[in-house]
């Protein structure tokens, strides 16, 4: 103990006992968006573009009811953050936001920085284009310098989305880059029928424990990634 506290001064230990010890969690997500060209989302939940997310809860108790939780970038300025429900804060789907590879993301709490990440680059996949009703359609970056896949099944006939794995809780960010890290996903036979879809996939990489303030250090993150869709033809079996 003795050698320890001769590395690590006073202030050090306690902002790293503070951080360990804090009931309050928080997970921010940013997501930009690519397109592939030609593929209109215009009737989709993705019309919008790029988008972010905070989700709030306390180890041992519910999420707070109400926060004041801003995204702050160079390219964007200040983007507010609406209450869901149950620890979940979102942007406007409706606006969009500017994503740029290497820029820096912060997500604040009454005007007081709780996370900060570096926006990631997009992956480097080749998907498919036209599959068979039934067959498996797996999207894997486990090769790749990321931490965590988000994908999205989105019908072009009615711009329903058919299938996800976005978390809509707060945990789920952590549980899918930290607790049980997803880089590969497999989407169900039943949710591609014969028709046409956008596939969008976001590789994901996270933030390290110390670009968190005034938090859990160790149950705290934020993560960024570019959602990139592509069209999908499955064709029927028959």
């Amino acid at each position: 103990m003795t050698f320890f506290l001769l590395l690590v001064g006073c202030d050090e230990i306690d902002a790293l006992l503070g951080g360990v010890t804090n009931p309050d969690v928080a997970e921010g997500l940013v997501l930009g968006m690519q397109v592939d060209p030609g593929l209109d989302l215009t009737n989709t939940a993705f019309a919008g573009g790029g988008r972010g997310a905070a989700y709030l809860s306390t180890i041992g108790g519910a999420p707070p009811e109400t926060a004041d939780l801003t995204l702050v970038s160079t390219s964007n300025g200040i983007l507010p953050l609406t209450g869901r429900g149950d620890g979940v804060w979102t942007t406007n789907p409706d606006g969009g936001l500017a994503y740029v590879p290497g820029e820096t993301w912060t997500l604040k709490r009454d005007g007081s920085e709780i996370l900060r990440a570096e926006a990631a680059g997009p992956a480097s996949l080749n998907l498919l284009r036209t599959i068979t009703e039934g067959d498996e359609f797996t999207i894997d970056i486990g090769d790749q310098d990321y931490d965590g896949l988000l994908v999205s099944v989105v019908d072009l006939a009615d711009g329903t989305q058919k299938w996800s794995n976005f978390p809509d809780t707060a945990g789920m960010v952590y549980d899918m880059l930290l607790s049980e890290p997803v880089l590969d996903v497999e989407v169900p036979a039943e949710a591609l029928t014969p028709g046409e879809y956008a596939v969008g996939f976001a590789a994901l990489r996270a933030n390290e424990s110390v670009q968190t303030t005034d938090v859990n250090a160790l149950a705290s993150l934020m993560a960024t990634g570019v959602l990139e869709f592509r069209a999908l033809t499955v064709e029927s079996a028959e």
